[in-house]
Parts: structure tokens; sequence; C-alpha cells
């Protein structure tokens, strides 16, 4: 089409073309089959044109050519990722003057876009799956890793754009690295996350604030701790006092046990109090 003739097309609001493009996107979702699913490759996401909601997702683009709001004209697909280029797949370029007045390009730029949508969705959805199935095994579960399961979380969390729970995470996963010690145990994560707990707390004393989204993140790592009637019968039904020469002695298979679901200073009480 001649530039003289795009002049004459009207064009849409940033409303409009946001209700459009989701409208399409939801249409285009509902294209993938399950067989595609299981796949986990983009190159097998494909739209036929023969599906029901391909044709009604086309459609719309068939109303704003009626209606004068865009025209038919060829579509640059090195501007997509091309096999034969060096530009990312999904990549789509918003600043070439009436790029959406060009309908297929416009549509065929939403299905890229719906295609690396929905493999970061997947990805997310599989490795919850292998969560929850090694959650599920009748294996007996290895030992708890708080250090693992903050980082796989903030992995999923990426994996998923949970932005702002992907901020969150970066700050506790940037105070372990800072550490000594890469691989640390539960007690020197909780030791950590307290603190981080205990100063996040003040500012928001400070801020007469009651909780933020840092704290309730933070303190979901904390682990229950264990209650002075459970360490006691605990101590009752494992631990032999007069196998050693101070009963003070007992503290250590006592935390060895328990871990980081409590402190020393509680199980020494609780043996003073005995």
């Amino acid at each position: 089409m001649e530039r003289r003739k795009l002049k004459k097309l009207k064009k849409l609001s940033p409303k409009m073309i946001s209700a459009v493009e989701k409208s399409i996107k939801i249409l285009l979702w509902e294209c993938v089959t399950d067989e595609q699913r299981k796949r986990l490759d983009l190159k097998c996401i494909t739209f036929p044109v023969n599906n029901p909601s391909y044709a009604e997702a086309f459609g719309v683009m068939r109303g704003l050519n009626a209606l004068n709001y865009g025209y038919f004209g060829p579509v640059n697909l090195t501007a997509f990722g091309d096999k034969h280029t060096s530009a990312p797949y999904g990549f789509h370029i918003r600043n070439i003057t009436n790029d959406l007045q060009n309908l297929c390009y416009w549509f065929a730029n939403i299905k890229h876009i719906v295609r690396e949508e929905f493999m970061y969705k997947l990805a997310g959805e599989e490795a919850e799956k292998a969560k929850d199935a090694l959650l599920q095994t009748s294996v007996p579960a290895p030992k708890e890793d708080i250090q693992t399961l903050i980082e796989t979380d903030l992995t999923l969390a990426i994996v998923n754009k949970q932005k702002t729970k992907v901020r969150w995470l970066k700050i506790v996963v940037g105070e372990m690295q800072r550490l000594p010690s890469k691989n640390l145990s539960d007690i020197e994560v909780v030791r950590l996350l307290t603190k981080l707990a205990k100063l996040e707390r003040e500012n928001l004393t400070r801020s007469e604030e009651k909780t933020s989204e840092y704290l309730e993140t933070v303190e979901q790592y904390l682990p229950k701790k264990a209650s002075v009637e459970e360490i006691k019968q605990w101590m009752k039904d494992n631990v032999d006092f007069s196998a050693f020469k101070n009963k003070m002695q007992a503290i250590k298979p006592i935390l060895a046990h328990f871990g980081a679901k409590t402190e020393g200073n509680t199980v020494k009480d609780i043996i003073l109090s005995l």
C-alpha cells in the first residue's frame, strides 16, 4: 500500500491496542494442544489455520481492516529472529512507523509473544510437578536444606516472572553469598534469616508499619520453633542423663536432633528446670 494511503488509516488508542492484543492472545492460547504442551519445545507450538479459535483471532484483524484501522501487508520475518539472522527469537519492533497498522505484521508479532509466554508457563508448571513428585514419593526425603529451597524458589520465581518475589529473594540469596561458606547449614541460614527479619521489623517500627512483603518472604523460610513440651518429650524418650558426667553435655545431641527448630539457651533452660 502506498504511503499516501496509509495516512488515511485511523489509529487505535493505546487502550484499544491493549484490548485487541489481550483478546487475540486468549484465543491463540486456546489453539495449543495437549500434545504440544508435552513437548516443551517452542518450535512445536503452532497455530493451525483451520482451528476455530485461530480463525476467530484473525477475524479480529479482519474487523480492524474493515473499519479502516489497518491493512494486510507483508511480514518481515527477520524481525522475529529468523534462523538466518542473529536477532533473538520473539524480538519485535515497535518503533517502526505504522507497524501496528500492518495487521499481518502485528498478528505475527502477537503469535511469537504468545509462544514465548506459553513456554515460560510450561517451564514453571513442569518445575512444580517435579517438586510435588519429590514431596509425594515414598522414598524418605533428604534432610531439609533451607539454602537449596530458597535458591530453587528464586529460580521458579524468575521463570514465572514473579518480579516482586524475585526482588526479595535476590536480597536473601545475596546475603547468603556474602557469608564465608558457600554451603550453609540450616542453622546458619536460620541465623541469617532471623537477623534479616529483625532488621526489617526495626525499619517497620520506625515507619509505623506492621509488616511488609519482604518480611513475609523472609519469615516463610524460618522453621516453626519446637515447643518446650515437644523438647521435653523427646528428651524423656531419647536422652539418658546418667550417661553424662554433666547433664549439660546432653545439649549437643538435643540440638543435633532439633537443629534450627530450637536454640541452645532454650535447651539449657529446660534441662535446668528438670
